[in-house]
């Protein structure tokens, strides 16, 4: 029994750890909000929200060069087949994640700059 129960601990503990893990950067999060929350985030929170972003684009852009290989890899008559559609969906979906997350640091980047922080300190790659 007492085993089990700690068990039942260790597993609720690693949950909660990797739930605070998770990245601060969500690309689904209304822009509107992040408008309005910026108006009351100081410099050093600004800058740990931008590079949260500029953390999650280099991986975007980084997993968009590996699918871009594997499009490169394809014979003529496969760029027309449906393994050339599945990888060009696969480019379409991390297109636009990293879109709209470009789109959300853009908004902290600019507050962060307007409130004088250096830029060159959250540069998205």
């Amino acid at each position: 029994m007492n085993r089990k129960w700690i068990s039942w601990v260790m597993l609720l503990l690693v949950l909660f750890m990797a739930a605070g893990c998770g990245s601060q950067a969500d690309a689904n999060k209304p822009i509107d909000q992040i408008q309005q929350e910026v108006q009351n985030m100081n410099v050093s929170q600004l800058e740990s929200k931008a590079r949260a972003y500029a953390k999650e684009i280099a991986k975007q852009t980084a997993e968009m060069a590996k699918v871009q290989e594997k499009l490169k890899g394809l014979s003529p008559t496969e760029l027309f087949g449906e393994k050339a559609k599945g990888i060009k969906d696969e480019l379409g979906k991390i297109a636009t994640e990293t879109k709209a997350l470009s789109d959300r640091y853009k908004i902290y980047a600019d507050k962060y700059k307007d409130l004088g922080g250096d830029i060159n300190k959250i540069k998205a790659s």
